[in-house]
């Protein structure tokens, strides 16, 4: 019984830990409100812009921790649950007031 626990308890951990995580990766790329299509937000690998009407109302860096906590710093710290994120979608809760602010994956332009 102890040899079989000590063999699997490793898989066990590996398994939980290759979780789909969330990393700037998944989040590179422009994504527009949902409910406003005047507003979007913009990620590079290190930077969040929000953007309103094609003008930047503000840029800062950014950083995922605990896989789903967004913190964005700028001239302040903003922090987000991200709730969804899809290839297409984001969603993601305001802390700590609660707001949810939706978005749709810009789509491409040729």
């Amino acid at each position: 019984m102890n040899k079989l626990f000590l063999f699997l308890l490793p898989l066990l951990f590996v398994a939980c830990t290759q979780s789909d995580s969330i990393d700037a990766w998944h989040l590179k790329g422009s994504w527009v409100s949902m409910d406003d299509p005047k507003s979007a937000i913009q990620f590079t690998s290190t930077t969040k812009k929000d953007v309103y009407d094609g003008s930047v109302l503000s840029e800062g860096t950014f950083r995922i921790s605990n896989n789903s906590h967004l913190m964005v710093e700028s001239d302040e710290t903003y922090t987000y649950t991200i709730l969804k994120l899809t290839e297409k979608e984001l969603e993601i809760m305001y802390l700590p007031h609660g707001n949810i602010l939706r978005y749709e994956r810009e789509a491409r332009r040729l």
